[in-house]
């Protein structure tokens, strides 16, 4: 068995999931926020979570950000507690302002053959959160810069 990574798109209610093994999609799916960890491995190395902004000129009201970020530390909390290390990344670090569709054609377009046979898809409008977990994931893996574009590898020449 590799090295498993675990990417967390956090949900009030439902929450994306993402699991990778040596840097390959192995699962991922959604689950209920605060039964996450029973449908998650023992076996991890790393989390990566996505840790939401507060925007002043978003129409997401701050109560809404400030009941996710609490999220975010049960979940971060519960992961140390079964020693995993655990790397919060804020959204414009790693998806930018890139329109969702967009993202997630992206997210499609790096995604390994065979990785999507991995995914357990939720209905349509919940969709969207586990996209955002694999695209984290890969985010975390290297295989996708800011904004979901492809990294590209730099030969340095002797």
């Amino acid at each position: 068995m590799g090295e498993k990574l675990v990417a967390i798109d956090p949900g009030v209610h439902q929450t994306g999931w993402a699991v990778f093994e040596n840097d390959i999609l192995i699962n991922a799916g959604m689950a209920p926020s605060l039964d996450l960890f029973s449908f998650l491995p023992s076996q991890v190395f790393k989390m990566v979570i996505e840790k939401p902004e507060k925007y002043p000129d978003k129409h997401i009201t701050h109560r809404d950000i400030d009941k996710l970020l609490g999220l975010v530390a049960f979940i971060s909390d519960q992961a140390k507690q079964q020693g995993w290390r655990v790397e919060a990344v804020k959204p414009s670090r790693w998806k930018g302002q890139v329109p969702k569709a967009v993202h997630q054609n992206r997210i499609k377009a790096a995604m390994k053959r065979g990785e999507g046979a991995a995914v357990t898809w939720p209905a349509p409008y919940m969709c969207h959160n586990v996209f955002d977990a694999i695209g984290i994931g890969l985010f975390a893996c290297g295989r996708l810069g800011r904004g979901g574009r492809r990294r590209v590898k730099v030969i340095k020449k002797s």
